[in-house]
């Protein structure tokens, strides 16, 4: 996978939460060593997390130069939705990020902005879709389907041909065996193991996970 898109001349990460840290590191850590902006709407950004970047409050505050990447690196799946309609006006498309230790199988589809963390792994004829997350030593295994504005927390699993719709959040070491369908906006509890389908804006925790929680 391809951490940088060779016509950036500088990045602007949007949001500056924990994820942000992460998206940051991975950009450095990819061997970025040009200007970087950190942008978000909340007062009080700490430059400590962010080691050498330019701070942006509120996060939209100018026009963006020719050559500029932007990537969403906010956690919460509606939020990043939220803020890429604001900036439809505003930039083109959106860059992907990839530390240089996530791995990618050649034949899987990348969408734009997503961001792959440290250890994770898309399998072979996998697609992910945009602005979704691929997070710390998660697994998309084979012929999955991962629609956009997901989240895959850190150490989840999805079995082959596994499909999530769009803006599904599978939470931390949740398992989804192969082939299931995951509605629209559903979450899966953290250590949840998924075998049957999820429909849509469903909460699911347990083993297996079949105690719902609450319709969003």
């Amino acid at each position: 996978m391809d951490p940088l898109n060779s016509r950036c001349s500088r990045w602007f990460l949007a949001g500056a939460g924990g994820h942000a840290v992460v998206v940051y590191d991975a950009l450095r850590a990819s061997g970025w060593l040009g200007p970087i902006m950190v942008g978000d709407d909340r007062p009080g950004l700490d430059p400590g997390r962010f080691p050498g970047a330019e701070l942006r409050c509120p996060a939209l505050s100018e026009t963006w130069e020719t050559g500029t990447c932007i990537h969403i690196a906010i956690g919460d799946n509606r939020a990043r939705k939220a803020f890429h309609a604001r900036l439809h006006d505003a930039a083109g498309d959106l860059a992907t990020i990839a530390h240089p230790k996530a791995n990618r199988a050649a034949s899987s589809v990348i969408g734009q902005g997503v961001f792959a963390a440290a250890g994770s792994i898309v399998g072979p004829l996998a697609r992910i879709g945009r602005g979704s997350i691929i997070n710390h030593n998660a697994i998309v295994d084979h012929e999955c389907l991962v629609g956009e504005w997901c989240h895959i927390a850190p150490g989840a699993v999805l079995g082959g041909g596994v499909c999530l719709e769009e803006g599904v959040l599978v939470g931390a070491g949740a398992v989804i065996l192969p082939g299931r369908r995951i509605g629209a906006w559903a979450r899966i509890g953290a250590g949840a193991v998924v075998t049957r389908d999820i429909p849509p804006n469903e909460t699911v925790v347990g083993i297996p996970a079949e105690r719902h929680v609450r319709d969003r």
